[in-house]
């Protein structure tokens, strides 16, 4: 098992490798087509952040289409900033298609395309939404206070998870509840001073 670590350190080194040399050719596209100075570092790093920005919203669980469409249009901006770096294209004779692809592209990826974190439309963070599904079931924190979660287990039982306080050591003192119903549960996690 301790080839694991050596893998992954691989990985990491080969996806840094990738990240350079894409940054790279981004860089040098938007030098060509007509930004300079930092104009030009920040396409390179807007097309990251809306790589990032789909991968979060795929893995997140939200809709789907709209991470994959984030992810198809960043993926095609990179992959044609390589493309045309590597010799396809004339860089001192850039078409003027390129030109208008490239000044377009903050109206791509600005925070209305890319999609604003949940904190900016004025709603909770998708972690602190009723249902959010936790370690072992179908969980219900309360958004209000933080202080419980109500959740369905593989057991076939509902458990109630309560904070009480903070123990000697610094971290939270959190109690465990379990009963055959919702209201069962529901009851004892109030009963305890906290909960929905």
């Amino acid at each position: 098992m301790r080839a694991l670590p050596v893998r992954i350190e691989a990985v990491l080194i080969q996806a840094g490798i990738a990240a350079a040399l894409s940054f790279a050719h981004l860089h040098d596209l938007a030098v060509a087509a007509g930004p300079d100075g930092w104009k030009a570092w920040v396409y390179p790093v807007s097309v990251d952040l809306l790589l990032v920005a789909a991968w979060k919203r795929l893995r997140s669980g939200e809709s789907k289409a709209s991470g994959w469409s984030r992810f198809l249009i960043a993926l095609a901006a990179s992959l044609g900033a390589n493309v045309a770096t590597a010799g396809l294209l004339d860089l001192d004779h850039v078409p003027a298609w390129l030109r208008v692809t490239v000044a377009g592209w903050p109206a791509v990826a600005s925070p209305r395309a890319a999609g604003r974190p949940a904190g900016l439309r004025g709603e909770a963070p998708s972690s602190h939404r009723s249902g959010v599904r936790g370690r072992h079931g179908r969980s219900e924190a309360d958004p209000s206070t933080g202080a419980s979660s109500i959740y369905f287990g593989k057991d076939g039982k509902w458990h109630g998870r309560v904070t009480v306080g903070v123990r000697d050591d610094g971290r939270p003192d959190r109690r465990h509840i379990e009963r055959k119903t919702k209201a069962e549960v529901t009851k004892a996690v109030r009963d305890m001073g906290a909960g929905p």
